[in-house]
């Protein structure tokens, strides 16, 4: 994944995705794709929004 917007990069997100938790298993509605999640965190401390 390759894009303006991506604040990790591809072997930095492979060190991170290991540690994502899984939903399989779990009732109720599936996790969000982990690296956006965690791309939308990282942009908002660095912008400082709260």
């Amino acid at each position: 994944m390759s894009s303006r917007y991506t604040v990790l990069t591809d072997p930095q997100w492979e060190l991170i995705a290991p540690f994502m938790p899984d939903s399989t298993g779990r009732a109720g509605r599936p996790f969000k794709e982990h690296r956006l999640v965690v791309e939308g965190i990282i942009y908002r401390y660095r912008a400082s929004i709260p």
